[in-house]
């Protein structure tokens, strides 16, 4: 069976590929047990969700000043560190 950072691996790598049976299993016994990587993988799957599918309302567009400014704030930033 997985310790906690091995199952947090593998419950990454499930967002982005299929997993082998035996890394299912032993992620799914992990879970059984461990209610903190529990919610460490519901809450990777809710994050991946939300950036996979951004709700249209939140769609912001800048404009030409705006992105300006907001260029010239970081290069401030940049050159005072």
């Amino acid at each position: 069976m997985y310790t906690c950072k091995q199952a947090s691996r593998i419950a990454s790598d499930a967002l982005d590929r299929k997993l082998t049976w035996y890394e299912w299993l032993n992620l799914k016994l992990h879970l059984a047990i461990c209610a903190m990587c529990r919610n460490f993988e519901q809450n990777i799957h809710l994050l991946a969700s939300t950036v996979k599918k951004p709700d249209d309302t939140a769609a912001v567009t800048l404009s030409a000043d705006d992105r300006e400014q907001l260029r010239k704030n970081i290069q401030s930033i940049l050159e005072n560190k």
